[in-house]
């Protein structure tokens, strides 16, 4: 593991009781192996806070600025912001799944997001977005209090369905809807077979994620993305692909990020076809049972409508308008639903932040949002 250099120090954190034996470190290294490192171990953390992250993002724009909280020579907290500048608009920024903190330290926290507000004005940033994560809402009061507003924008899966991998592969099995398990059996009695994928299989991968994003009226990220997040994760243990066939043909694939105790499903494709042999149930049976075998803690589908999620933990079926949709297939496995906390964005030009939450932000209103957030959700 290499070196991180302290690029540059930052001026000094406010004196409290929680930052009088911390050292705040800022840093916009490419590459962090001892914060990556401490986010995989970390209750919260989670791979979008990562410096390996940050090099897949940089390939769509991004560039990535990290505060890091050391107590001795242990990193006890932290967060990474990704910014980009744009045409006009000057300076956006946004932190997914941080800031981290490794024990629940209001105080460490709120000196945290005082850093994170200096790093805004350093980088002369009109938009922040930051969200928490995991469920505890103390975080998100902080962000309050400091002039942050909550948001619609999901910068990560505001709700997601969980499948804990601590139990047997019966028991997860006994937990799915009946469709779902007479799915899986078909599938894999019909010769649907599923094994790992390699570099050379980022194509195939592309291809079909292509055809499923045409399905969708959805615009598909180019080859050379997932090539260069395969050739930055990959090495790092971070990535695995799972393809499900038929005869030797490639139906359909699943791109996934392991870090820390958690495997997320990152994306799917599909080509269309050899739907009666059920691929995707097979194929996502593949990689949770690949999960559990590696001794991962949590199988993440990555996203599921907030508002359907909210319905089906108030013990209430889901919505009509989900029910043919990604969001049906992901319940049908019988994993946890789980919320997650909202964003909160911070606008601090009183004339941009009046426009924006008098146009755009009111009522939770997405449909109408411009291309700016457009950028951060889906790049």
């Amino acid at each position: 593991m290499s070196p991180v250099a302290c690029t540059k120090p930052g001026p000094a954190p406010r004196s409290s009781a929680a930052g009088d034996d911390c050292t705040f470190r800022v840093s916009d290294d490419s590459r962090d192996d001892k914060w990556d490192h401490f986010l995989a171990s970390a209750p919260l953390g989670h791979h979008t806070q990562t410096s390996l992250w940050s090099q897949v993002k940089a390939s769509r724009g991004w560039q990535a600025t990290r505060i890091v909280v050391t107590r001795g020579k242990e990193i006890v907290a932290g967060a990474q912001v990704l910014y980009r500048r744009l045409p006009l608009l000057g300076g956006i920024g946004y932190v997914p799944a941080g800031p981290v903190v490794r024990h629940a330290d209001p105080d460490l926290t709120r000196l945290l997001l005082d850093r994170l507000l200096e790093i805004r004005r350093h980088h002369g940033l009109h938009y922040l977005a930051v969200q928490p994560p995991g469920h505890d809402q103390a975080v998100s009061s902080q962000l309050v209090t400091l002039g942050f507003q909550a948001s619609s924008v999901e910068l990560i899966p505001g709700a997601s369905v969980l499948i804990d991998l601590t139990l047997d592969p019966a028991e997860m099995l006994s937990r799915m809807k009946r469709q779902t398990r007479q799915n899986i059996a078909r599938g894999e009695r019909q010769g649907m077979v599923v094994r790992e994928g390699s570099r050379d299989d980022v194509r195939t991968f592309w291809t079909l994620n292509a055809a499923t994003c045409r399905r969708q009226n959805a615009s598909p990220f180019p080859e050379s993305y997932f090539l260069h997040m395969w050739d930055v994760l990959e090495p790092a243990g971070c990535l695995k692909l799972f393809v499900a066939e038929y005869e030797g043909q490639a139906v359909s694939a699943l791109w996934t990020v392991p870090f820390g105790d958690t495997v997320s499903a990152k994306a799917l494709g599909w080509s269309g076809l050899h739907g009666d042999r059920k691929p995707n149930d097979v194929l996502f049976w593949a990689a949770i049972n690949w999960s559990r075998t590696h001794g991962y803690r949590w199988f993440d589908f990555e996203g599921v409508n907030r508002s359907g999620a909210e319905c089906v933990l108030q013990g209430q079926p889901l919505p009509e308008s989900l029910q043919r949709t990604p969001d049906a297939f992901k319940y049908g496995f019988g994993g946890n639903v789980t919320l997650f906390q909202l964003a909160h964005e911070y606008i601090p030009n009183p004339v941009l932040r009046w426009g924006y939450r008098t146009f755009f932000a009111k009522d939770g209103n997405t449909k109408s949002l411009p291309k700016l957030f457009e950028i951060i959700r889906k790049h």
